[in-house]
């Protein structure tokens, strides 16, 4: 759908919406902690301008479509459709909502309010007082999804949580002893989706065996993004960073002196809330895994399920009763990719 094509008959707001959505997504890598949005301005059925969100501190989507469509005085007679809704407040960028009002389009189309305080309803508020119409919740499900990690730590002041384990066919991680070996699960395929996975976090953790027995350096070499936060987790007493193969990274931190036999849920989330960003990649091992989901605290699942059966002795961590298969996917000709969500997701709610 390309700047001043007409649309076909009977095209609908859906398919504008949609249309924010998918602009939304080109910002995945490069937003950081801000919420992916798009916009889109049309006129008796013709787009006449377009944008999505970049990089924080760059204008908004409300605003490259509307520099796009070249800076009109005034948006008479025009809808703006946008995926999230317009800021009201001054930030790093001046105030969506106050820019549309003063263009007084005929009516804004939003897909879903802004959990941020500073937002949360003010932005529409602003619209409606200026006259504008407003109409919400089209495509909301669809918008929520695609700003979960954002939705989540505005809602709940902790980070989306994101397990994701690889398993052999008969079930299992590795070894116990690092005498033993690494025990290679993944193909090719498994290993670069994994580094996109990864680039889509701000923080990354494992336990202090994974670190000491794998060596992960837990940055994302096989694809595009940033890497994210190395975070590790030690039973009692934390060996020297010394040891891991990512302790000369800039961003290295690490959560000392915990013994996850007596960590409580509430304890755990404390300490997350304590976080940079607003998503944590929980990669390993078993037992960390354990934790988080006895914790509750997860809100998604990623299990590499490998088709060759390899051995180990440590058995792959039992899925939660209340883990609801959501797709699964070959990747390469080896490894299952199953993908699992709470039941009720949090960012729903």
């Amino acid at each position: 759908m390309n700047t001043g094509s007409k649309l076909a008959q009977g095209e609908s707001d859906v398919q504008y919406m949609e249309r924010c959505l998918a602009l939304a997504k080109l910002g995945k890598l490069s937003v950081g902690t801000n919420p992916m949005v798009g916009a889109v301005i049309v006129k008796n059925e013709t787009i006449l301008g377009e944008g999505f969100h970049w990089t924080p501190g760059e204008a908004h989507a409300e605003v490259q479509a509307w520099i796009q469509a070249g800076k009109p005085e005034s948006l008479k007679g025009c809808t703006v459709y946008v995926s999230l809704e317009p800021c009201a407040h001054q930030g790093r960028t001046p105030s969506c909502a106050v820019l549309l009002s003063r263009l007084k389009p005929e009516r804004v189309v939003v897909s879903v309010s802004d959990p941020d305080s500073r937002v949360s309803g003010k932005g529409i508020a602003l619209l409606e007082n200026s006259g504008i119409r407003v109409e919400l919740g089209l495509c909301k499900n669809d918008s929520m999804t695609l700003n979960r990690h954002f939705m989540v730590q505005r809602k709940f002041g902790r980070p989306f949580i994101t397990l994701k384990w690889a398993q052999s066919m008969d079930g299992f991680l590795g070894f116990k002893e690092k005498s033993k070996g690494s025990m290679a699960i993944s193909g090719p395929e498994a290993k670069q989706w994994v580094h996109r996975l990864r680039a889509q976090h701000n923080n990354i953790a494992i336990g202090a065996r994974t670190a000491l027995q794998d060596a992960p350096a837990l940055s994302v070499r096989l694809g595009a993004g940033n890497s994210p936060n190395p975070i590790v987790f030690w039973n009692q007493v934390a060996p020297s960073m010394a040891t891991f193969p990512f302790q000369k990274h800039p961003k290295a931190q690490s959560m000392e002196h915990w013994n996850f036999d007596k960590v409580s849920a509430p304890k755990l989330l404390k300490q997350l809330h304590l976080l940079d960003g607003n998503s944590l990649l929980v990669e390993g091992g078993a037992r960390l895994h354990k934790q988080f989901i006895q914790s509750g605290l997860w809100d998604e699942m990623y299990v590499l399920q490998s088709l060759v059966v390899k051995g180990g002795d440590v058995k792959a961590p039992e899925l939660p009763q209340d883990a609801v298969l959501v797709t699964k996917k070959m990747l390469g000709s080896t490894d299952l990719r199953l993908h699992y969500r709470k039941k009720d997701p949090a960012w729903f709610i």
